[in-house]
C-alpha cells in the first residue's frame, strides 16, 4: 500500500488558487472544491467505497448523503460546464 502523505491545506489551496488563474475562472473555497472533486469523481465511476476513503469518512453513509446525493439531484449541470470549460 502507498504511504504517501496528504498535501497540507496551504498547498492544496496555492494548487487551487494557481489553475484558478490559469483558467480565468472564479475561484472558489476547499469546501466546494471537495464537494467538486467527490462528485467528479462518482461521474467517472470511482466507487462510493475508495471516495469515502479518500475524503476521511468513517461510513459510505457519509459520502452519500453529503456529497453523493447532490449529483442525483443536479450535478449534471456541474459536469457539462467543467466539460465545456476544458480546464486542462
Amino acid at each position: 500500500m502507498d504511504e504517501t502523505k496528504p498535501l497540507a491545506p496551504t498547498t492544496c489551496n496555492r494548487y487551487k488558487e494557481k489553475a484558478s488563474k490559469k483558467a480565468k475562472i472564479k475561484q472558489i473555497t476547499m469546501h466546494e472544491f471537495r464537494h467538486s472533486h467527490a462528485t467528479l469523481l462518482y461521474d467517472k465511476n470511482i466507487s462510493v467505497k475508495a471516495i469515502k476513503e479518500r475524503l476521511g469518512h468513517s461510513d459510505t453513509n457519509t459520502t452519500m448523503n453529503i456529497y453523493i446525493h447532490l449529483y442525483e439531484n443536479k450535478e449534471k449541470r456541474v459536469i457539462r460546464t467543467l466539460n465545456f470549460l476544458r480546464l486542462f
